[in-house]
């Protein structure tokens, strides 16, 4: 898709976000990525603040997929190089 401006990324663990980050980000720099996470829980939002992953309280949410209390360590160092804030 040639024309694609930006991709909305769902965000649990941070892997998948990690993953088309990096293939995105290598294929097109320009393409922004951004993360849509749960308010209930926002643990990549708060491994960005800290700089490292950390545990969050998780609320409920109906994608049991995002409910991630801490986003893992690999993922969270791949997705904050290559995800638009």
């Amino acid at each position: 898709m040639p024309e694609v401006e930006a991709i909305v990324v769902p965000v649990g663990g941070a892997g998948l976000i990690a993953g088309i980050a990096l293939a995105v980000k290598t294929l097109r720099p320009d393409v922004l990525v951004i993360g849509a996470e749960p308010e209930s829980v926002p643990s990549f939002t708060a491994a960005l603040a800290a700089g490292r992953p950390v545990n969050v309280a998780a609320g409920g949410t109906l994608a049991d997929g995002l409910l991630v209390p801490q986003v893992g360590v690999n993922a969270f160092e791949l997705a904050a190089k290559y995800v638009d804030r």
